[in-house]
């Protein structure tokens, strides 16, 4: 959506595709013979094509330029306008065809004419120019300048390019230790997305992206990417799409998904050899030789890195430049094509100390060593690893590296091995177990192990083998983690597409049946939502149940099977099957069993078709005598997770279009069941996270009762020892039993207090841990469980003042657990009093109740001093609290939401401002959920 701002004016930043296409459909509707207005929408629509078509645009800029000095304008000053406005379209042009001195020399003359004009939006366009020529040969003070000089000329004229400027200083920022006040301005910018234009909110998307694949949250950054390249293609910001799209490429990439990785690369490539730009197809180049790296396709990498830095040539002086070479150098050195490597490292290392780039000239020198190495070349290999290891001795992953590498130099003939090799081993063992969140690399571990073989302590050498087993295993499940999550976002994402293609697939294959074609068209159309329908599905019963009712709806099937594979065991399990509505016993098959055609189908996954009379020795003993089945493999990629199978009793009964549905809906199973798969992982994982600083909050809030019990206890017991001396000796005095007493009693108390608290703790963290089966379930009033919740609470709040009001309709029958919503509402009631009213002469807590589509909403809502957005955002953490040393430990909000989403199967939400009061909403269905007991084999 465009600003306001911008779209009152007539030449807009950048323009979305609906408002391009009003200014074509404005410039058809003008006559043929020149006038102003003919002149003012052929510049404009000049502008918003300077890179969806390049070539046109410059064609409508030489148009009107062949005009201006016709009498056909409003002025003179309205002709330097628009010339200055066309001279602006020429520098774009030339700075995205790398022609970056005639570029800068088209820029400097437009912001002169526009700054003579007192054109401000004129001069911000002319500063953004700048800037991102700045970009292109690496300066970035140059372009940090510009971008303030654009916000600052736009400011009060433009809201767009003043929120352009500043998201783009952030984006190009987020990597710097003050990103987080680029985050803070960010959200503040992004408070409400209407406000945002589609260009400004292509720049807010990167930086998210970029934000979060620093924290190493590869998904959320994937989507932001993604969002990205969206609203860039959608605003005509064509180079951006292309970095956009090569960045989700990237990170598809560095989740291990190669595949994918490929096809969002080979999406920005193309984009990219569209416009012939040398920049971006440059990095989209160097991203997608980056991946045919990982999958060891060295010479088509070589190929792309060659032709990338060619591209790039003229835009030696970037970054990007650096990085084609830091690509080619890795990649010379898998080839073993030492010496080159080691001309490609030491131009790296011009290029970095040009740009004053740390990381980059630490892994110009680490590379160089490393080349040096491989070329046999010992003592100059030696002491170039020493040095990379003094230059950057605070960044651990390059002091691994380096102590790795002088770890191998060691072992080459010549040099000292054994202790120098041990000892460079174990220093990067200990940096390596330094870094956050990084798994120790196996090869140090093995390496270690070896080292100390050789040595003879065995003993060593076995622990350090085991330790590297383990380090293995621990990458291989982060591997699958992450290979998880790239295909729950790659499915989210590329849905609605795969749905087209594979629809317009079927559409082709069924073009030539005109009698058919009508029925396929529906068919088609009605797959959409089927799709929708299963997949939307994250629980394996729940896709069971719709794959089930949609085989009915759409084929003849009497028999439906679902087996999954048990990859360990090398078997097939049906996990749903159902005859003639019956269910169908469990079993498994031998992946090897030469009889089964189910296991055939996984073994060549491959669909198999049976039109009549199967070979009997195939089929499932006690089941029905069938003529017609169909078999298909559940793939996801190229990931077999099992196969399905429907059976008819009539022959033929499957003929092309049956097989083309049938292999719609086992695509759709395929997507669910992996989604669902991924969705459980990720939920195991935040419920370990969860649990861990649940434990940890725990035994920090009871340290302090315990503690107090303990000190108390221990002076009690010294005041004792004493006592008891004196009376042994026949020392005892009044005054001396009397002080005792009086340091004993209030011990004694302090040692109930502390114990009756710490039980209270343990108590709350009981109910935390609940189980749901503790609950009774069965039918009851929702006012009348209101109403007594309200009774309870009125009777034991203590406050006269504190006013409560129920506004729950009669007759709402419920069938769930009313104790655990009487817990619920018993929390939220003593939140509010605890926390809302502190300070103030009484208040309103107010609970209302209403029903739709068989969902229950309990507001519990108070008009109390509310909270700060800080405090909203961890209102249900655990041991969270504003009143510290008043109140409880902070848990009665955790108790709260762990029964709602946990016992009820529901939500709670909660929404405040500072002075305006706190809401409580809890969701949950009228009939609670089915209980899923433990999963057997």
């Amino acid at each position: 959506m465009v600003s306001a701002a911008a779209s009152q004016h007539p030449l807009s930043f950048f323009a979305t595709d609906a408002e391009l296409a009003v200014l074509e459909s404005t410039l058809r509707a003008l006559p043929a013979a020149i006038s102003e207005d003919r002149l003012r929408t052929q510049a404009a629509l000049s502008w918003q094509l300077r890179q969806r078509d390049t070539g046109r645009a410059l064609a409508l800029a030489d148009e009107v330029d062949g005009h201006l000095q016709a009498d056909v304008l409003s002025g003179a000053t309205e002709a330097r306008r628009l010339a200055a406005r066309l001279m602006l379209v020429r520098a774009e042009a030339d700075w995205l065809f790398a022609r970056l001195d005639a570029a800068k020399a088209r820029t400097t003359a437009a912001q002169e004419a526009f700054a003579a004009l007192d054109d401000a939006i004129g001069i911000a366009d002319a500063h953004w120019a700048t800037a991102m020529l700045a970009q292109d040969v690496g300066d970035v003070r140059g372009r940090s300048r510009a971008a303030a000089a654009m916000q600052a000329a736009a400011q009060g004229v433009d809201v767009d390019r003043c929120q352009m400027a500043e998201v783009a200083l952030a984006y190009w920022s987020a990597w710097a230790p003050d990103s987080a006040r680029h985050e803070e301005a960010m959200r503040q910018i992004g408070v409400n997305a209407a406000t945002l234009s589609t260009a400004v909110a292509c720049w807010m998307q990167d930086f998210w992206g970029a934000i979060c694949f620093k924290r190493g949250n590869l998904a959320e950054s994937i989507r932001h990417t993604i969002a990205a390249s969206t609203h860039a293609l959608a605003s005509g910001q064509i180079r951006r799409a292309i970095v956009a799209l090569s960045n989700t490429g990237d990170r598809f990439s560095s989740l291990n998904d190669y595949d994918t990785a490929l096809v969002w690369m080979e999406r920005g490539l193309a984009l990219a050899r569209r416009g012939g730009w040398p920049g971006p197809l440059g990095v989209a180049l160097l991203h997608t030789a980056g991946t045919l790296r990982k999958l060891r396709r060295l010479d088509a990498a070589h190929s792309m890195l060659t032709e990338a830095l060619q591209r790039m040539e003229p835009l030696a002086g970037s970054r990007n430049y650096a990085g084609a070479l830091s690509y080619l150098a890795e990649l010379e050195l898998d080839r073993g094509a030492f010496d080159r490597a080691l001309t490609a490292f030491e131009r790296l290392a011009e290029r970095a100390a040009a740009l004053g780039s740390i990381d980059l000239q630490s892994e110009a020198m680490r590379g160089r060593a490393q080349a040096l190495l491989g070329l046999q070349q010992l003592p100059a290999a030696l002491a170039a690893a020493q040095a990379a290891l003094a230059f950057n001795p605070g960044a651990n992953e390059h002091q691994i590296d380096m102590r790795l590498l002088l770890a191998d130099l060691h072992a080459a003939p010549g040099l000292p091995a054994g202790h120098e090799r041990a000892r460079y081993l174990q220093e990067a063992l200990d940096l390596a177990r330094q870094v956050d969140g990084m798994i120790v690399p196996s090869q140090i571990l093995e390496k270690l192990a070896a080292v100390h073989a050789d040595g003879g302590d065995f003993q060593r050498a076995y622990a350090f083998s085991q330790s590297a087993m383990q380090a293995r295993e621990r990458s291989r499940s982060l591997e699958a983690g992450n290979r998880a999550i790239a295909i729950e976002v790659a499915y989210e994402t590329e849905q609605i597409r795969a749905d087209a293609e594979h629809q317009r697939q079927l559409a082709e294959a069924l073009a030539g049946r005109a009698k058919l074609l009508e029925e396929a068209n529906r068919t088609l159309e009605h797959l959409g939502s089927v799709g929708r329908d299963i997949t939307a599905n994250l629980g394996a019963d729940a896709i069971f149940a719709a794959l089930q009712h949609h085989v009915h709806g759409l084929l003849d099937a009497n028999t439906l099977m679902i087996y999954r594979l048990e990859e360990e065991q090398q078997q097939l399990t049906l996990v749903f099957g159902v005859e003639a509505e019956r269910p169908i016993p469990p079993h498994f098959l031998s992946l090897a069993d030469p009889q089964s055609l189910c296991a055939r189908c996984a073994r060549e996954l491959r669909e198999i078709v049976i039109h009549e009379s199967p070979d009997s020795a195939g089929i499932v003993a006690g089941t029905l005598d069938t003529q017609s089945l169909m078999y298909a493999p559940l793939l996801v990629g190229q990931r077999l997770l099992g196969v399905m199978s429907i059976q008819a009793l009539r022959p033929h009964a499957y003929r092309e279009r049956e097989i083309a549905i049938f292999r719609t809906l086992c695509a759709y199973g395929a997507i669910a069941l992996a989604n669902a798969e991924a969705q459980e992982q990720i939920l195991q994982a935040r419920k370990l996270a969860s649990l861990g600083r649940l434990v940890t909050g725990m035994a920090h809030e009871l340290n302090t009762p315990i503690g107090n019990a303990v000190i108390a206890a221990s002076t009690l017991e010294e005041n004792a020892v004493e006592l008891a001396r004196a009376v042994e000796r026949g020392e005892l005095k009044k005054s001396t039993l009397t002080a005792f007493l009086q340091n004993a009693i209030p011990a004694a108390q302090l040692i109930e207090r502390s114990c009756q608290r710490a039980g209270k703790l343990v108590t709350t963290f009981k109910q935390i841990a609940t189980e749901q089966a503790s609950a009774q379930r069965h039918p009851f009033d929702l006012r009348t469980a209101v109403d007594g919740a309200l009774a309870v609470f009125q009777k034991t709040s203590g406050s006269a003042s504190l006013r409560v009001s129920s506004d729950v309709p009669e007759g709402i029958l419920c069938d769930t657990y009313p104790a655990s919503l009487h817990q619920v509402l018993a929390h939220l009631l003593d939140n509010a009093a605890t926390h809302a009213f502190d300070g103030s002469d009484g208040g309103t807590i107010r609970v209302a109740a209403q029903v739709k589509d068989g969902t229950v909403r309990l507001q519990v809502s108070d008009d109390g001093k509310g909270m700060s957005a800080d405090t909203l955002a961890k209102v249900f953490d655990p041991f969270f609290t504003t009143q510290l040393g008043i109140g409880g430990p902070g848990l009665g909000l955790t108790v709260a939401l762990n029964i709602a989403t946990g016992i009820l199967g529901g939500s709670l939400q909660a929404s405040s401002e500072l002075g305006r009061g706190s809401s409580f909403t809890l969701k949950f269905p009228l009939a609670a959920p089915r209980r899923v007991g433990t999963a057997t084999d």
